[in-house]
């Protein structure tokens, strides 16, 4: 059936106001929005944890909000896209102030090979010379690195209320910040009227976020591993141990992204190594020396050494337990460095004949071998404040003899808390013959090797005892591939189970500890929501979907009151129309 003109206009005048809205709705509903297609990109988020009642990173994690370049004239409630190279926590903290809703700062994918002509770009620097090809010199990508790194240790220091994330600069990424940088310098320099024009037809993008806000992690449960090699003796628990000390964990600006290949990868690769060196001599119940060895795995170490400390607490107050009278704790901090220069950190200097001593002694005549010098550092603990420099400050508040071994003099060089590892300093061979240094120290002074060989030149671990190279550069690998921030390696993860394993493999006896921090007054508190998916859709501004959402309704408004009040207006046009012909 086909309807004539005043039949459908009495059969739209039926249709209620509500319908019209409705209609319009959908209209709307299909022409605003989205204008482009969505992208996805994983971004890390910059660490958040709390240590002795001080908070630390950033305290959000939601993003849902149109995005833009830091010379925008608005910020607020916008996510800021910034590049870390172009950044200085002084310009971070303008961002802040500002208003920003959120941060996402671009990474350069390879800070130790990054082109000269984006070093260029991105810090005004001039590569002539420097630079060949895609690569940069040594020279010229250090003190970048090395200023990333400070800028890297000021926002650890921070309490940051929005939140912050960290994406690695891809093509697709860096088209986005161009077009956000451009949009907010046109903004600068345009007129009212083109402001107004930008305002209505310029397009943006828009951030948003899957994971929810981050949780507490309830009950936290930190593990530390004991592996035994018993000395020569029926009652092996009543022989002088020595303990071999090592954090497995890392710290940097984002907890997805602190690999820690020196700090402390290498000090877990040189414990393995040489447990798995002195599981050898140890093999002959006969030919055992009368000393008990200890290799020590801990937890939390970037927690200020929660694990070690804890795990002293459990030891004292058990009798029989392996760290009850240790002669001497060793604890391996950072040994991967390109240099030939080893620092023993102590916090009370060894008393000449003392055994601590005659281990110092002994570690400077096989440094000597290796071409090391080892230099003694002496810092008293400071009981005033709530962080320890070092491991070994642990077992010295406990009255036992220890020292930390590293090729950093000071406690407070970034590098031991930063995700910038410089490439150039850190290399395997020089972590084997640090490796070497100790082994061949700790057998000087267990077997007494010092009575028979004064000059210290002869070496145990040569031939079918050498250190097996591939191992020690296949487990630098696997340690380095992985995060190791202390919110991720909690009781059941993975990578303890290997070291587990492993460390099992090289014992005579493991044991494992677990602590928890304290549920009233806790040392530390730890959130969730590590790494998360980033959207971006590119869209229309919010003020253009509102004018076009009223346009819409305007235009529905017409057409309602056409068809309303057409009946009234029919009625003039025969009237009309016989004037005409009259």
């Amino acid at each position: 059936m086909v309807l004539n003109f005043e039949e459908a206009v009495e059969f739209l005048r039926g249709v209620p106001l509500p319908c019209w809205l409705l209609f319009s709705f959908i209209v709307f509903g299909a022409h605003v929005g989205h204008v482009g297609g969505v992208q996805d990109f994983n971004i890390y988020r910059m660490q958040h944890f709390d240590l002795h009642g001080t908070h630390h990173g950033s305290r959000s994690a939601v993003i849902n909000m149109e995005a833009k370049g830091e010379a925008a004239t608005n910020l607020g409630r916008k996510c800021v896209v910034l590049r870390w190279p172009d950044l200085s926590i002084e310009r971070f903290k303008g961002v802040v102030e500002r208003g920003a809703g959120a941060i996402v700062i671009l990474l350069p994918k390879d800070w130790n090979e990054v082109g000269a002509s984006v070093l260029e770009v991105w810090s005004g620097a001039r590569g002539e010379g420097r630079a060949s090809g895609h690569t940069v010199d040594k020279l010229f990508c250090v003190p970048f690195v090395k200023g990333w790194r400070e800028l890297e240790t000021s926002l650890l220091q921070e309490e940051i209320p929005i939140p912050v994330y960290l994406a690695w600069e891809d093509e697709a990424f860096e088209g986005i910040y161009d077009q956000l940088t451009s949009a907010a310098q046109a903004d600068l320099n345009s007129s009212a009227v083109g402001e107004l024009i930008s305002l209505f037809m310029g397009q943006g993008y828009q951030f948003i976020t899957s994971d929810p806000e981050p949780e507490v992690v309830k009950d936290p449960q930190v593990v530390s591993l004991v592996g035994k090699l018993k000395g020569q003796g029926l009652e092996s628990h009543h022989l002088p141990s020595i303990a071999v000390v090592a954090h497995y964990d890392a710290m940097g600006l984002a907890t997805s992204l602190s690999n820690g290949i020196d700090s402390n990868g290498s000090g877990v690769v040189a414990l393995l190594e040489l447990a798995k060196l002195f599981s050898r001599l140890y093999r002959d119940t006969q030919q055992r020396p009368k000393y008990n060895l200890l290799f020590v795995l801990t937890g939390a170490g970037k927690l200020n050494y929660f694990g070690t400390k804890h795990l002293l607490d459990e030891q004292q107050e058990d009798t029989d337990s392996s760290l009850v009278g240790v002669d001497y704790a060793l604890c391996l901090d950072s040994l991967a460095a390109d240099n030939s220069q080893l620092y023993l950190h102590v916090s009370k200097p060894p008393k000449e004949g003392s055994k601590a001593f005659q281990l110092l002694e002994a570690l400077n005549q096989s440094a000597g071998v290796q071409n090391f010098t080892v230099g003694l550092v002496h810092r008293k603990i400071r009981l005033g404040g709530d962080a320890l420099a070092w491991e070994h400050e642990c077992f010295s508040l406990k009255h036992i003899p220890a020292a930390t071994l590293s090729h950093f003099q000071s406690h407070l060089d970034q590098r031991r808390s930063s995700m910038f590892v410089d490439r150039f300093h850190v290399s395997v061979n020089v972590l084997s013959k640090s490796i070497k240094t100790i082994a061949e120290a700790l057998a000087r002074h267990i077997f007494n090797l010092s009575l028979v060989d004064q000059d210290g030149t002869a070496e145990l671990f040569v031939g079918d005892n050498s250190l097996d190279a591939d191992y020690i550069s296949s487990l630098m690998r696997s340690l380095s591939s992985q995060p190791r921030s202390p919110q991720l390696l909690l009781n059941g993860n993975p990578l303890l189970a290997f070291l587990e394993q492993t460390l099992a493999k090289y014992s005579h006896e493991l044991t494992k500890h677990v602590h928890q921090p304290d549920k009233t007054d806790p040392e530390f508190v730890l959130y969730s929501v590590p790494t998360t998916t980033l959207q971006t859709y590119r869209v229309k501004p919010a003020i253009f979907d509102l004018f076009l959402a009223l346009s819409i309704l305007a235009y529905a408004g017409v057409w309602y009151l056409l068809v309303l009040l057409y009946p009234k207006y029919s009625l003039y046009v025969p009237a009309l129309k016989k004037v005409k012909s009259a």
